[in-house]
């Protein structure tokens, strides 16, 4: 599949630079979502999930499906297996560049953000936190089980990165990239 199009519209601004997300449905075995992004700034990024809440109650239902803490969480939650891949889009033959394809276990939540209106906010999962160069990139997600808890609760998969660090420690590193 040739990418002709993708320089012109990265050169115009056209691509979406982190933070950005799209709807992902968590709950059913197979669904998958995809966001083609471009990096302005080598660091590090995350790809994650992100689950919404809006009211106290609806909060503490979303917490306890997502759970609390990151790496080793203190309450893991319901976890989410998905598969995800990471792609170049600029290279030199305009074809997509598979750099990273990997199988993760998602649990617990590494960050919490309210909205403007009271008691309405979200919660993220990290997927991978990975170093990247500036160009043009395509995440892919799918799910590889149902997860019925989560039917309900608006998800999306995001690309994000930690406002204070620059290059975050044991982050993957594509060759290449």
């Amino acid at each position: 599949m040739a990418v002709t199009w993708l320089p012109r519209i990265a050169a115009a601004g056209g691509l979406p630079s982190p933070v950005t997300a799209t709807p992902f449905d968590a709950s059913h075995q197979g669904d998958v979502a995809s966001i083609d992004f471009l990096i302005k700034q080598a660091r590090s990024y995350v790809i994650g999930l992100q689950f919404e809440y809006d009211g106290r109650t609806d909060q503490r239902r979303v917490l306890e499906l997502v759970g609390v803490g990151a790496g080793t969480p203190k309450a893991p939650g319901i976890p989410i297996e998905i598969e995800f891949k990471l792609w170049r889009l600029d290279s030199a033959d305009h074809q997509p560049r598979l750099l990273l394809a990997d199988r993760v276990t998602t649990k617990g939540s590494y960050a919490q953000a309210f909205g403007w209106t009271r008691f309405k906010g979200r919660f993220q999962r990290i997927i991978a936190t990975i170093n990247l160069k500036p160009g043009s990139y395509r995440v892919e997600a799918r799910t590889l089980a149902d997860n019925p808890a989560f039917v309900g609760t608006p998800t999306s998969l995001v690309i994000d990165y930690y406002a204070d660090l620059q290059f975050v420690p044991h982050s993957l590193s594509p060759t290449n990239n």
